[in-house]
């Protein structure tokens, strides 16, 4: 995290985000820190590397997977080649391996030559056409494109016989393009970039051995002020200046600013803007490009931590961003952005600041804190001084004359010279009332200090000038609704707020007005109350609630809202609020720190991982001294520094990581890594695919959050919050446009990106399938149709033997019935016995009516349906068995209607018609039955009557019978005729199906 300015000139107290084993780094003991072109951070440890994309981390290591898996397992130098789009990663033993920044995986692996037993890899550097290694023998060239090592032979007849000899720990490239080889034993050796000859030798006596040991270990170079190379050593700084003749100028003690600097060890150097980062001399510095004045990092820590900040081997610096290798992990420290610096723990004395009630900045620098037992002195060279270890300390201000005035459990007392003092020694004004406690205070002109008072004893007015002191309860003055008073506020209009419990009280700057404000809601639900703080800011007064949250009232105090944690903030049980430039409010929680932003509405939360000394504040444990922010709660308390809390408008940097495809098959699943990849083809066995992605922003990484949409199915984004993956399930065959975006603390949203899914089709949906699917409904389609000509033509076939028998039922009923009516008009008019003719013709026109409806009935089509025939015999029969005496009786069995065709049912109506009309006729029956049942199978028909029967025998056959047989077979029925003597007789005619 950044940094901030702290009590001298030469501090810069700092905190810093710190990821170790348990947030997924490979290991502790950091080496090295790269970050390359795309944005993702590269970590080398002592058991492996690890890749961080701002959220997530991937290992590798010499166990990982084989896509992941390291030459060795202490990594102590990468080396990215952007031209190539690849990392080259040196272990410490035998191999130099190759990962692609593409796709996150190791492209190949080289062996390097060993040069003797004990030989172990150290450090390398990059050319377009070698890569320049050192190691504990020697220095080793590896040409790229012959794909092969050469081994440089060791130089100078100084060397000792000892393992330090020819260790090479640092290689530099100065602005010639040449490389500097810096030997533990020997000193530096010069060598032309290309030829790899040797141009100088700089032996280690010019160097400056001053602990003269022989043994000088390079760890780290620094290209300054054109052709100076500054050189990071166990003995100390070294600075060389060097032309074009390579004449070589060693200054031994470059850093005037601190002397210590060029004999004390000096792990890393790196260059900030115009300034040099130095970890050395047990700590972490910032230097002016002339390393004569200096800033030294101050790390804020618990009583569980150490200060990493004191053990770094290695510095990245990445805009305001810098990244410290350290021996316990990987720290964050932001110079520019951070707005928090925490105190809870003095390193030295192992005083903590462990439950923080009340906290003011001294004019002098430093902090006095009263705790729930006890008070420290937090100093500007950052101890802390214990002023009294027992009492619960409510609230501290510096007065007028500059004595600071605390407020304890036991009464108002007064420091002087670190010593506690009642308050009537200074001022006899408060001798009634130095027993009382006080939680707040506000200054009212020249003249007037209020201060709220603890334990139900209202307000007291204290005039210093005229050295008085008058107390305000409900009971005197009655100005107030209650005793009970949380804090006291002086808006714009120099009127005095009363916060309580449960009321609101604002008085006029003379006292003699109280106005009583009710906050309502208009909610039966919610009981506003628990006033611990308010501020007035953009015409609207903000008031802490706590338990509801954020009250906002307007100029006339009627309720606005109610902000609460589902509006954003980070927790309802609210303590303090700051306007901040009329703009913004910071609001301090039991659960972390808020910074609303009046304009849009929104919420920036911050907590104990971004800086603050916990999560816990405390009430009116706040205060604002020259444009700062100290709020107090458990572990100590937090300077906020407001103008360093910015809007981030960069969007995070977005990238397809991988896409994974689980199908039913386990070798067919697909595994698929590349930061560039634009489609996916997904085969039709597939169950399940996951895309995952990366939004990279440093700044904020664990508030990175994404939104994605399919617009092939809907164009609205679906928001996933943090969760960098999309599963997808049951997309039917086709193609896929899945896009994705990443947006940042402050939602600034990437551009989408796009990444095309086809899902190929199983056999049965593909184009070849409904193809033969299509050729098969054609050919059924046709196969109907043919059917459906086939039964048209038997149906025209039926119809038109209807019409045939129609036609002859007309030519031998009708025709013969017209016919006799011809002979009896003839007979009539020749004849003196007219009315016998007369009769017969009418008789016989009757019966011609009668068949032609008949006729015209069997061509209804609404009629075609056993009902229908029965109900038209029934019509028939009746009137000819009334007349005749004769019962005759339906009955029926079947269900539904049961459909006859048209020959059907023309001739079981005339062949009923005939036997009823000759058992009327001549059986001598009374009763007359006629049955009808139906089923899926069969349909029967009978006709009975219990007349005097016959001998089937002797029956002379003759045109009806016939005319009754031929009428059954014609619609495939079965005629049965069973007559005895005496016993009736019964026609049945069942259907032959």
């Amino acid at each position: 995290m950044p940094c901030f300015n702290g009590f001298a000139q030469e501090i810069l107290r700092c905190s810093l985000i710190k990821y170790d084993q348990s947030d997924g780094i490979s290991s502790y003991n950091i080496k090295d820190i790269v970050k390359d072109k795309k944005g993702f951070l590269w970590v080398a440890s002592q058991d492996g590397l690890t890749r961080k994309d701002g959220g997530v981390f991937t290992l590798y290591s010499r166990q990982s997977p084989p896509r992941y898996r390291l030459s060795g397992p202490e990594v102590r130098r990468i080396v990215e080649d952007s031209t190539e789009e690849i990392l080259w990663v040196l272990p410490n033993n035998n191999g130099l391996d190759v990962i692609s920044t593409q796709t996150g995986i190791i492209r190949k692996r080289i062996a390097i030559p060993a040069i003797c037993a004990e030989d172990w890899n150290i450090t390398l550097l990059n050319k377009p056409d070698k890569i320049w290694i050192g190691s504990f023998c020697g220095l080793k060239v590896f040409k790229k494109r012959e794909n092969r090592f050469l081994i440089i032979p060791t130089v100078g007849t100084q060397f000792k016989k000892n393992s330090f000899d020819f260790e090479v720990n640092c290689i530099a490239e100065d602005q010639l393009k040449n490389i500097w080889a810096c030997y533990s034993g020997f000193g530096i050796v010069i060598y032309d970039g290309n030829s790899m000859k040797k141009i100088k030798e700089i032996p280690i006596a010019e160097l400056g051995d001053t602990a003269g040991t022989g043994l000088i270990r390079f760890t780290n170079y620094l290209q300054i002020n054109g052709e100076q190379i500054l050189f990071s050593t166990n003995q100390g700084l070294r600075k060389i200046r060097y032309d074009r003749e390579y004449n070589i100028d060693v200054d031994r003690v470059p850093c005037s600013g601190l002397p210590s600097m060029n004999i004390s060890p000096v792990e890393a150097i790196a260059r900030y803007k115009d300034e040099i980062l130095i970890s050395g001399n047990n700590g972490l510095y910032k230097f002016d490009s002339s390393l004569n004045s200096y800033f030294k990092f101050e790390e804020s820590i618990g009583p569980s931590e150490s200060k990493w900040i004191n053990s770094v081997q290695s510095i990245y610096v990445d805009d305001d961003i810098i990244w410290l290798a350290a021996h316990q992990g990987v720290a964050k420290l932001d110079i520019a952005g951070n707005p928090f610096i925490k105190y809870y723990y003095d390193e030295k004395s192992g005083v903590k600041l462990e439950h923080i009630r009340s906290v003011i900045c001294l004019p002098n620098g430093d902090f006095i804190c009263g705790l729930r037992s006890g008070l420290i002195q937090v100093r500007k060279n950052d101890s802390f001084l214990i002023l009294d270890n027992t009492h619960l300390y409510h609230h501290l201000f510096t007065d007028v004359n500059g004595r600071t005035i605390l407020s304890r459990n036991d009464g108002l007392f007064c420091m002087v010279n670190k010593k506690l003092l009642s308050i009537s020694k200074f001022y006899p004004e408060f001798s009634a009332f130095e027993k009382l406690p006080v939680n707040s205070h506000i200054f009212l002109g020249d003249s007037i200090v209020i201060m709220g008072t603890e334990n139900d004893n209202g307000i007291l007015l204290w005039n210093y000038k005229r050295h008085t002191v008058i107390q305000i309860t409900v009971d005197k003055r009655q100005l107030l609704a209650s005793n009970t008073v949380n804090n006291i506020f002086l808006d714009s209009r120099n009127r005095i707020w009363v916060l309580s419990d449960k009321t609101i009280n604002i008085l006029n700057a003379g006292f003699s007005e109280s106005k009583l404000v009710y906050v309502n809601p208009a909610k039966d639900d919610i009981n506003l109350g628990l006033f611990f703080d308010m501020c007035e800011a953009r015409n609207s007064y903000w008031l802490s609630s706590y338990g509801n949250g954020i009250v906002e009232l307007d100029q006339n105090f009627n309720f606005v809202s109610l902000i609460r944690k589902r509006n954003g903030l980070s927790d309802e049980g609210v303590y303090n609020i700051f306007n901040v430039g009329d703009s913004s409010l910071i609001v301090t929680t039991n659960n972390g720190l808020s910074v609303y932003n009046i304009m849009t509405g929104k919420f920036k939360n911050y907590f104990l991982e971004d800086g603050l000394h916990s999560n816990q504040f405390e009430e009116v444990a706040a205060g604002k001294f020259k444009k700062l922010i100290y709020a107090g709660g458990v572990n100590g308390f937090t300077i906020i520094d407001p103008s360093k809390i910015l809007v981030n408008s960069i969007p995070p940097r977005f990238y397809f990581k991988s896409v994974q495809v689980r199908t039913d098959n386990a070798e067919d699943d697909i595994d698929s890594t590349d930061l560039e990849m634009q489609e996916v083809i997904i085969p039709e066995n597939w169950l399940q695919a996951t895309v995952s992605f990366a939004g990279i922003n440093f700044r904020n990484s664990k508030r990175v959050v994404y939104q994605y949409r399919i617009p092939d199915k809907d164009s609205g984004w679906i928001d996933i919050r943090s969760q960098n993956f999309v599963s997808i399930l049951g997309l039917n065959p086709g193609v896929y446009h899945l896009q994705v975006r990443s947006g940042n603390e402050d939602s600034f949203w990437s551009l989408p990106k796009t990444i095309k899914l086809i899902i190929e089709p199983k056999w049965f949906q593909t184009w070849w399938f409904f193809l033969l699917l299509f050729t098969l409904l054609i050919g059924l389609a046709y196969g109907i149709y043919r059917y459906r000509i086939e039964q048209i033509k038997d149906r025209q076939k039926m119809l038109h033997q209807v019409r045939e028998n129609i036609a002859g039922d007309l030519h031998d009923d009708i025709g013969s019935t017209l016919n006799s009516i011809k002979i009896f008009t003839h007979l009539a008019e020749d004849s003196n016995e007219k009315q016998k003719y007369f009769s017969l013709i009418k008789e016989s026109l009757s019966n011609a009516s009668s068949g032609l409806r008949d006729l015209i009935w069997v061509l209804d089509d609404s009629n075609d349906n056993a009902d229908e025939m029965l109900k038209r015999l029934k019509s028939f029969s009746q009137p000819l068995s009334e007349a005749k005496g004769i019962t005759i009786k339906f009955e029926t069995q079947s269900g539904d209607l049961t459909s006859l065709n048209k020959t059907e049912k023309r001739n079981l109506l005339l062949i009923s018609k005939e036997a009823i009309n000759n058992a009327i006729k001549y059986s001598e029956c009374r009763n007359i039955r006629i049955f009808f049942a139906s089923n899926y199978h069969s349909r029967l028909l009978k006709i009975e009557d219990d007349g005097k029967g016959f001998e089937e025998n002797e029956i002379i056959p003759g045109n009806g019978l016939k005319n009754l047989r031929a009428r059954a077979i014609q619609i495939n029925y079965t005629l049965t005729i069973l007559s005895k003597p005496g016993e009736g007789t019964s026609i049945s005619l069942e259907s032959n199906r």
